[in-house]
């Protein structure tokens, strides 16, 4: 599987889809995906994790980097379809609780 980072919007939220290995490599990507989800007006962001294969600290610091800007307007991200390497990681570094997990199936983006 390839590694990607899309953004799209769907109605009133924006999606941010990744795809593969989420790490350094991509850190450009993720740069520009953050821009987009701050500069989108979008009601809310969805972080589409179904397809991660790795989520090293560089993933970390982008999700908490979303939740700080969206923090601002009161939103909270909502994680789709988070693996369970990216559950684990998550919940290990004690931040699971800042993000709204969303099932696989529960609310698709």
């Amino acid at each position: 599987m390839d590694t990607q980072v899309t953004v799209r919007r769907t109605d009133d939220r924006l999606v941010v889809r990744l795809t593969g290995h989420v790490d350094a490599a991509i850190q450009r990507d993720l740069d520009a995906a953050r821009s987009a989800a701050a500069g989108a007006a979008a009601s809310a962001v969805d972080v589409d994790l179904r397809e991660v294969q790795f989520f090293s600290s560089v993933g970390i610091t982008f999700l908490l980097l979303l939740a700080e800007d969206a923090g601002t307007t009161g939103d909270r991200i909502r994680l789709i379809g988070p693996p369970p390497l990216v559950r684990e990681v998550l919940v290990l570094t004690e931040v699971h609780d800042r993000f709204e997990w969303v099932a696989a199936g529960a609310g698709d983006p």
